[in-house]
């Protein structure tokens, strides 16, 4: 994003991520909750590798282009209502092509991940897409393509990803004579366990994206940039919370009541040290780092990085607790919560914006989470009521050795 940031400059970095979020919000609900299900059945066994494959490489392929035509018809209104007619409608077409791309990719890593290729997987997310995309935008600066030349580098780069571990399951995959694609009975029961798990991931999107594309409506594109930049740094938080539910997120699904009971408590309180002390630190020399990245111009990200903060620490905690109750087989538990947290989100959103501007939209984000966090514990504590809460959040003197060694291994996978 420096490289992207310093290349655009705040204006057209703000109607750079205007540009995506409609496409980053209906690649992740156009998937309709089946990566989840994909990993929670195979971890069950008895699956065909090739058959999940073609199932679901066909199901996105249709799904997503049928979301892009949808949008290419609706765009002009969407240009005219909500952006006041500020986007450029030809980049806008080029942003859409990210859906069919991401929700197939979207459903090859979920095969990738349920089959436990967990070094492989951390390896194209943590590594090979940062380098693909660097690479991509260097060649974006040394051509002079402009705004269009940044809108269409995630398009090619989700794309190769998307290929890559699409031709590596064929390869380790074994070829069947019988059907190509998965029974049909069987691809009824995934539905049903991916609906329950979808409206969980719908309210969780909206409780971020669909406020973001509110907010998009009522702010400039430089106002627009910097409440995206603040949502980016402070996701590195959330990096080290998904290289956690890397991990997690198949064991989870093959483990035991008393198993998950002892290792999610441990999980959570190592999360919540690193947290605090991140952010802490983040707090005390955001300016200066914002200042050095993007410019001075970009001084109020220190500002709203408080409430944005606030909520970043909370995120992981909901992700894991409402992870071990998800794949114990209860998903719906994480649509009650991420729905209670988007009603507060959205009822707060507009007076707190009219309050205090850009710093009221920061504090309504962070009240939703807080809502979504204390309805995961609620719900947690129903499902493992062995867990003493406590030990969720205190870091025993045991766990200290385990805290070193998850950073460590977290910064040597990241270096």
């Amino acid at each position: 994003s420096v490289l992207i940031v310093r290349y655009l400059g705040m204006e057209d970095y703000g109607q750079y991520t205007a540009l995506y979020l409609i496409p980053i919000l209906f690649a992740s609900l156009g998937s309709l909750g089946f990566g989840p299900s994909i990993v929670y059945h195979i971890g069950r066994g008895n699956f065909d590798l090739r058959k999940y494959l073609y199932s679901y490489t066909l199901l996105g392929a249709i799904l997503g282009f049928t979301i892009y035509m949808i949008f290419a018809l609706l765009a002009n209104y969407i240009n005219l209502y909500i952006y006041d007619n500020r986007l450029d409608l030809n980049l806008f077409f080029i942003s859409l092509l990210f859906i069919p791309i991401v929700i197939i990719q979207k459903y090859v890593r979920a095969i990738l991940r349920g089959i436990y290729e967990v070094k492989l997987f951390s390896f194209l997310l943590d590594l090979a897409i940062p380098i693909i995309r660097v690479i991509t935008v260097l060649m974006v600066i040394f051509l002079d393509l402009e705004l269009i030349g940044i809108v269409i580098t995630p398009v090619i780069v989700q794309g190769i990803i998307a290929l890559y571990i699409f031709f590596y399951l064929i390869k380790v995959s074994s070829y069947s004579d019988q059907s190509r694609l998965i029974d049909f009975s069987h691809f009824i029961d995934m539905s049903k366990f991916a609906l329950k798990s979808f409206l969980g991931t719908f309210l969780q999107k909206s409780n971020s994206t669909i406020v973001n594309i509110i907010a998009s409506s009522l702010l400039t594109f430089s106002e627009l940039s910097i409440l995206s930049l603040a949502q980016k740094l402070l996701a590195i938080i959330s990096n080290v919370s998904n290289s956690l539910l890397t991990v997690l997120m198949p064991k989870v699904s093959k483990s035991s009541l008393s198993e998950i009971v002892k290792f999610i408590p441990k999980s959570t309180s190592i999360l919540f040290t690193f947290n605090i002390l991140f952010l802490t630190f983040y707090l005390l020399f955001v300016e200066i780092l914002v200042t050095f990245l993007y410019g001075p111009e970009f001084k109020d990200i220190a500002e709203i990085s408080i409430p944005l903060g606030i909520a970043s620490i909370f995120l992981p905690l909901c992700n894991i607790l409402l992870l071990s109750i998800t794949f114990t087989g209860d998903p719906i538990k994480k649509t009650y919560a991420r729905g209670g947290g988007f009603a507060v989100n959205l009822l707060s959103l507009f007076y707190l914006y009219n309050l205090y501007g850009l710093l009221g939209l920061g504090i309504s984000i962070a009240l939703g989470q807080i809502v979504i966090f204390i309805l995961s514990l609620i719900f947690f504590r129903m499902k493992f009521k062995d867990v003493n809460l406590k030990n969720l959040f205190i870091l025993k003197i045991d766990n200290l050795i385990e805290l070193k060694k998850a950073l460590s291994h977290i910064f040597d996978k990241k270096r």
